[in-house]
């Protein structure tokens, strides 16, 4: 007796294929990412939380103010800064404050990313931190003061490129409340390793990028992806 064996063939799926195509793409995508780097345009006002806040980028030579707007790439939207001490938007020149407002108790802290750009316009990121002279920098001889929180700017470059307000601070819903940031940089700073001379004579210029975020001080884990802040021992 002959036995007929039937092949079953299997019916195509589309909407299979779609899937698979779609998770495909997703993969290739998200792993193209991590090869990528562009400075993507600098928004200054965050809403995070219930506070509000804002930017201002000057230059300040003596009590002449210049403001940043014929110094900001507009494909970047980021800020040069000359190394020419006789231009307005010179590097030391260069200051930031920082407005909030919202309601209730919030910690704060501004990122501010420098690049270094040659004759040719080729850009690469600062791996040394260009030493910008804080309006209050946070005391790290004496980290105990105040119990561990001060009225100053703590210097977190070095793993988020941000400075940390490291103390509460009280939000008004009506008007803006001001703080100064950076005021100016020093030209002068081996402990930084960043060379201001060799930039200048090799026909380097600086870009910045600066913005701020603002959350309630039991929000900062969500918002800002820490279990502890930076300054907190």
């Amino acid at each position: 007796m002959v036995v007929a064996l039937e092949k079953k063939s299997k019916k195509f799926d589309p909407k299979k294929l779609i899937v698979l195509l779609a998770v495909f793409v997703l993969l290739v995508s998200t792993a193209f990412a991590w090869f990528v780097y562009t400075l993507s345009p600098i928004t200054n006002t965050f809403t995070l939380s219930n506070f509000q806040t804002d930017i201002d980028c000057y230059f300040l030579s003596g009590n002449t103010r210049t403001e940043t707007t014929n110094y900001i790439d507009s494909d970047t939207n980021v800020i040069d800064l000359s190394l020419n001490s006789a231009d307005a938007n010179y590097f030391a020149n260069f200051h930031v404050d920082v407005k909030y407002k919202g309601e209730g108790y919030g910690y704060l802290r501004v990122k501010v990313v420098t690049e270094a750009k040659d004759s040719l316009g080729y850009s690469t990121l600062m791996d040394s931190k260009p030493p910008y002279v804080l309006s209050a920098a946070y005391d790290n001889v004496d980290p105990l003061l105040n119990g561990n929180d001060q009225e100053a700017w703590f210097d977190n470059r070095n793993k988020d490129f941000c400075f940390y307000y490291a103390s509460e601070l009280t939000g008004n819903n009506d008007t803006f409340s001001t703080l100064q940031v950076i005021s100016g940089a020093q030209t002068s700073n081996t402990d930084s390793g960043f060379d201001l001379d060799y930039l200048r004579n090799n026909g380097y210029t600086l870009a910045v990028a600066v913005s701020c975020e603002m959350v309630q001080i039991n929000r900062y884990p969500q918002f800002w992806g820490m279990n502890k802040l930076p300054w907190k021992l």
